[in-house]
């Protein structure tokens, strides 16, 4: 029982993350900020633009994570199945808004994860976990070339991340019940570089690299990205392309040292 009993506190442990991916909707502020942004143009005089975007990140995740005390922390392995069977809900959003070479970005993201197993020994026991997390980001940037045929962007900002975890161990048939609670918030500084290309009027190249933490809140943190856009009109496009993300926090005995990778599709709106 131990053994499982660990996996399955891991399972809800890795919200932080799996909010990122498991309702196909996810957004990072690294992400979001680079697909968002969409096709290189040259300058804009005409004001404030804004996009809108979600995405689905069909990602697995790996590494090692808290559970709960006294339990230690637990190796991972997780396909994006086994993230979507546990999700109970999620609300996420991003903004993404540039005046000439101006921008700001900054996301929401709200995730619930649960699972429950019943354990077969000479008691009657099982075990019921939750998970919630909440991730905010805010950043700012300079648009550092336009050309019409390609951009580069210099992007800086913060990313805050909370993560609430309660578990009940259950033996119904002697009368006992435990519950335990963990709650952990920090926050990495982010900076990093975006590169799109134009290709034809329609299609083009994105991609960015960002690095984090710095032993402020992660001991560090990173995000690279590399896609290919499709322009449907003036106000949509639609985006395919591959995430890798990783963060090595410490604090404590609270452990999340994992890795999450996979492809991305998404749709953006631009106003």
């Amino acid at each position: 029982m131990p053994g499982k009993a660990v996996r399955i506190l891991a399972v809800g442990a890795v919200a932080t993350t799996l909010g990122l991916s498991c309702t196909a909707m996810a957004t990072g502020d690294a992400v979001a900020a680079d697909l968002a942004a969409g096709q290189t143009a040259g300058p804009d005089t005409g004001g404030w633009q804004i996009d809108i975007a979600s995405y689905g990140w069909f990602s697995g995740f790996k590494g090692k994570t808290a559970t709960l005390p006294p339990l230690p922390a637990a190796d991972v392995d997780l396909s994006f199945g086994d993230i979507l069977s546990n999700l109970d809900g999620a609300l996420m959003g991003v903004a993404y808004a540039r005046n000439d070479r101006l921008i700001l970005y900054s996301d929401l993201m709200y995730s619930r994860l649960s699972t429950s197993e019943n354990f077969a020994t000479s008691i009657s026991t099982s075990l019921k976990l939750s998970t919630t997390s909440l991730i905010a980001s805010a950043g700012i940037g300079y648009n550092l070339v336009d050309d019409p045929s390609y951009a580069i962007d210099l992007l800086a900002g913060a990313r805050l991340y909370n993560v609430d975890t309660k578990a009940t161990l259950s033996l119904p048939s002697i009368g006992i019940s435990k519950s335990g609670n963990t709650n952990e918030t920090w926050a990495d500084p982010m900076v990093g570089v975006r590169f799109n290309a134009r290709i034809t009027d329609s299609l083009y190249l994105t991609s960015w690299a960002f690095a984090g933490g710095f032993d402020v809140g992660s001991k560090f943190s990173w995000d690279l990205f590399g896609g290919v856009g499709y322009k449907i009109d003036e106000k949509y496009s639609l985006i395919v392309g591959y995430r890798g993300l990783g963060v090595d926090y410490t604090h404590g005995d609270y452990v999340y040292d994992v890795v999450q990778q996979g492809p991305i599709a998404g749709l953006k709106v631009h106003f």
